[in-house]
């Protein structure tokens, strides 16, 4: 979570808010899914973004609107490549105790 100080009730109201507007991104791209409107899809990212401003390390969040963005109704590619980069930041891809001579 982006903010570590406070008292622990501003935290868990924080940290609820980041749920809420996660499921609410969650709900709209499962009707999105259902039935491939441009709104709900936009609708979707809208709520993830504003999910990612509270907790930005959330990389399966960048990864659904990387996939969004690449929906036939929205169409992004630029904001798609860019959501998905963000998905693979501060991920160790390869294991350090991987032989780095292979």
């Amino acid at each position: 979570m982006a903010d570590n100080n406070g008292s622990p009730l501003a935290q868990r109201i924080t940290r609820l808010k980041y749920c809420i507007l996660r499921n609410y991104g969650e709900i709209f791209e499962k009707d999105y899914e259902m039935q491939k409107t441009r709104m709900d899809a936009q609708s979707a990212i809208e709520y993830y973004k504003r999910a990612l401003q509270i907790d930005p390390t959330d990389h399966s969040i960048w990864l659904k609107i990387g996939r969004l963005s690449m929906s036939e109704e929205i169409n992004d590619r630029e904001s798609a490549l860019c959501a998905f980069k963000k998905a693979l930041e501060d991920i160790d891809i390869i294991p350090s105790s991987v032989n780095s001579d292979i």
